[in-house]
């Protein structure tokens, strides 16, 4: 089973007044001694009332990034993880000589 982890990984927000326009994440996919990762951002809208940069969690912030992409862009992300891992499990090729 894999496992995936969000990271934010940057946010650029406006001086006066601390909102949050882009955020910069990355989504790590594990499964058992197998790692991929991929990075991205979102641009999020203007908010008539934004949360004050220093409140914001995590998870709050990855919320927002996993509802502005949508589920599907979401599973897409897990969907190219996976078949990256995939292929680091059951490689198409290899390389070396068969003396050493």
């Amino acid at each position: 089973m894999t496992e995936f982890t969000w990271d934010i990984t940057g946010m650029r927000r406006r001086a006066s007044d601390g909102m949050v326009y882009q955020v910069d994440y990355k989504v790590v996919a594990n499964r058992g001694d197998y790692k991929s990762s991929t990075n991205g951002y979102v641009r999020l809208r203007e908010s008539s009332s934004p949360v004050a940069f220093a409140s914001l969690t995590e998870d709050l912030v990855v919320g927002w990034v996993k509802a502005k992409m949508g589920s599907v862009k979401e599973q897409a992300i897990y969907d190219m993880l996976n078949t990256e891992l995939d292929k680091k499990e059951a490689p198409a090729t290899a390389t070396g000589v068969p003396w050493n």
